[in-house]
């Protein structure tokens, strides 16, 4: 009776699906995914970014990294055969909207700052006693933008 059992017992272990050892991803695929976590992470942080200000400029970089990196986790995500990880995805589409907002932030900073010192530039000479706010920058806002009136 007790070598059935034991027969038994071996014979279950053996037929249990559920009894398989977990087997450790690989560090293929552990880079993956950790590529596509930091190309979420810093598509959203440059989606937070682009909204002030100056920080438009920190915004792009965060973009072009993060649209690299999941470009990198879809491209070995492929090549270990695996199906391509959903945080990679949205970190691209974060990044990509991100980057297309911070190029308008920018152009827009550029040329309200051109503007605003093309106006004070006139008002000097209106009003003398107003000194010129940015001295060094005049000239060269003054030849990015030469049509202005």
């Amino acid at each position: 009776m007790e070598n059935y059992q034991n027969n038994n017992q071996n014979n279950n272990q053996n037929n249990n699906p559920y009894n398989n050892q977990y087997q450790q991803p690989s560090s293929e695929e552990n880079s993956a995914k950790s590529l596509a976590i930091v190309s979420m992470v810093l598509g959203i942080l440059a989606l937070v970014f682009v909204w002030f200000g100056y920080s438009a400029i920190i915004s792009l970089a965060c973009a072009i990294v993060g649209i690299v990196l999941s470009v990198q986790s879809d491209k070995t995500y492929e090549a270990l055969g695996m199906r391509k990880n959903g945080m990679a995805t949205a970190g691209r589409v974060c990044s990509i909207i991100s980057l297309v907002l911070a190029f308008v932030m920018v152009f827009l900073l550029i040329t309200g700052l051109s503007i605003f010192t093309k106006v004070f530039y006139d008002m000097s000479s209106v009003f003398p006693n107003i000194s010129d706010p940015f001295p060094s920058m005049t000239p060269a806002l003054f030849d990015l933008f030469p049509n202005m009136p």
